[in-house]
């Protein structure tokens, strides 16, 4: 049985090292958390993408959008499978290269990282329950909330079993 501290602690081990959506133009570093909290819903959703904007805004100029002209979009894991091809092709490309003489190892190594962490990721997502991958996003601002919540096997404080949500949310910058 995998529980939700397993899957916790290997996320937050896997974006130790790479800490990068690809749907973003900029970093967009992640926060992981556990929730004994199972219920996913939109207004849940919404209220973790408020909390990531509100702390993003104090003591900036950044300005909190209007609520009521919120888009949220869920997918699911296939967001992976064309980012994941993409990194295979180049690692392929850059092995043709060290052939020729044209390219070296070295050049092996971010692709190599970056196709590591998104099979990692993408597998460990994979392994929760009612798994989403929610972009909470508002007209007319760079911001798009990256919420991605699914539920894992964990034990209550009475020692039965229950199940807890992990949450695994960015601001991704989409202009």
């Amino acid at each position: 049985m995998t529980v939700a501290s397993d899957i916790t602690k290997e996320l937050r081990s896997a974006i130790s090292e790479v800490n990068y959506w690809f749907e973003s133009e900029s970093e967009s570093p992640f926060r992981i958390a556990r929730s004994r909290n199972a219920n996913i819903t939109p207004d849940r959703i919404k209220s973790l993408d408020l909390g990531m904007r509100r702390t993003m805004a104090v003591g900036g100029s950044y300005t909190l959008p209007d609520r009521d002209t919120v888009v949220l979009t869920q997918k699911d894991l296939t967001v992976f499978h064309a980012e994941i091809d993409s990194f295979v092709a180049l690692i392929a490309e850059t092995h043709q290269g060290i052939a020729a003489g044209t390219h070296s190892y070295l050049q092996l190594e971010s692709a190599t990282e970056t196709l590591e962490f998104n099979v990692e990721v993408y597998n460990l997502l994979n392994a929760l329950e009612d798994l989403t991958i929610n972009y909470v996003d508002y007209p007319d601002d760079p911001y798009v909330g990256l919420i991605i919540i699914g539920l894992a096997d964990s034990i209550d404080r009475n020692g039965a079993p229950t199940k807890e949500a992990i949450i695994m949310r960015s601001l991704l910058t989409q202009t």
